[in-house]
């Protein structure tokens, strides 16, 4: 900044414009600061394996504030995946749980009822055929023992699907007993982000008044 003389009379009004000109550059060396910290925020979100369809590391939020800026986290779970789940608390819903287990392991699981469902019903025949004495009965008993099967395991997407339910509440019942850890993630961003802050507003600051 180029100096110049200030009569007395000024230099009130010098020192507010100055201190004003100087709180908004520190606003957005804040602003800088936050948006360098999201960068780190998702990052961390990747090597702690918080991420499984993105919504938490989509949710990493870097904006200004009256006071200077702040980096948040909106998704509705943020709080549990920071600070963790004590042990025996209430929930977790099991809506998103069966959603992930369906998402996941449908797969595996229709798989398997496929494979039960075959060997069920592949002694079910062999035993109609060690029991029938004619062509008649092996007929008739064969007939008997699909429908034997068939009932027994009842529709395919409706067993998967009762299957993917015990396994989420399994899944709840577990978290529920033992919790879930911390992650800590944004406090280990933040930790970083008062040196940094304080580092980059000196530099700055020093550059705008010429004694950088």
């Amino acid at each position: 900044m180029p100096w110049r003389e200030i009569r007395a009379d000024e230099f009130e009004g010098f020192l507010l414009r100055q201190l004003q000109e100087d709180t908004e550059t520190a606003r957005l060396v804040a602003l800088e600061t936050a948006q360098r910290g999201l960068y780190r925020a998702v990052k961390g979100t990747n090597s702690a394996g918080a991420v499984d369809r993105g919504q938490f590391k989509r949710s990493w939020v870097a904006a200004p504030t009256p006071d200077g800026a702040e980096l948040r986290n909106n998704a509705p779970y943020a709080g549990v995946i920071e600070y963790g789940r004590r042990p025996g608390r209430p929930g977790p819903p099991l809506a998103p749980i069966y959603e992930w287990v369906q998402r996941k392991l449908r797969g595996n699981i229709k798989a398997q009822f496929r494979i039960i469902r075959a060997v069920s019903l592949s002694s079910a025949l062999n035993m109609a055929d060690r029991d029938a004495a004619s062509r008649e009965e092996r007929r008739y008993f064969r007939k008997q023992a699909r429908e034997s099967v068939r009932k027994a395991f009842g529709s395919g997407d409706r067993a998967v699907d009762a299957a993917a339910q015990g396994i989420a509440m399994k899944i709840r019942d577990k978290i529920h007993s033992r919790g879930t850890k911390p992650r800590f993630i944004l406090r280990k961003v933040v930790a970083t982000m008062g040196d940094d802050f304080r580092q980059a507003a000196v530099r700055t600051l020093r550059r705008k008044h010429g004694n950088g």
